[in-house]
């Protein structure tokens, strides 16, 4: 399926850029699609981030690891604070919050910890 994608990726920006050198120059159509790969290379490795964190979260939390994904999430939100990350940090301590106090004690969590860190949280995203 990628190879499609790819395919029509590739059919897309050619049409793109034969209408834009219509409109505005060879010279300066080569300048907005270099910009737009770089661009659109960026947005290609948040989503790896992205997914990355997603799943090393429910891994650590399917072994019990729960400082380990604490220290993954805010790693990986301290390099990039994206929406998503956010969205993925609450649903960590939401999922944490429904454990019971000795499932998260032994782990080396409490409800306050996870009071502080959703408050740390609305710091870094100012919210």
């Amino acid at each position: 399926m990628s190879i499609k994608q790819d395919w029509l990726e590739r059919q897309i920006e050619a049409i793109g850029q034969g209408f834009a050198a219509l409109l505005f120059g060879k010279n300066r159509v080569k300048k907005v699609f270099e910009r737009f790969k770089e661009e659109h290379q960026e947005v290609k490795n948040q989503k790896m981030d992205e997914m990355l964190l997603d799943v090393l979260i429910n891994q650590y939390l399917n072994e019990g690891e729960f400082l380990k994904a604490e220290e993954a999430l805010f790693s990986f939100i301290e390099k990039e604070k994206t929406p998503h990350m956010l969205v993925t940090a609450l649903s960590f301590y939401n999922q944490l919050s429904d454990l019971d106090d000795d499932k998260l004690k032994s782990s080396g969590f409490s409800k306050e910890r996870i009071t502080q860190r959703i408050e740390k949280l609305k710091q870094i995203y100012n919210v």
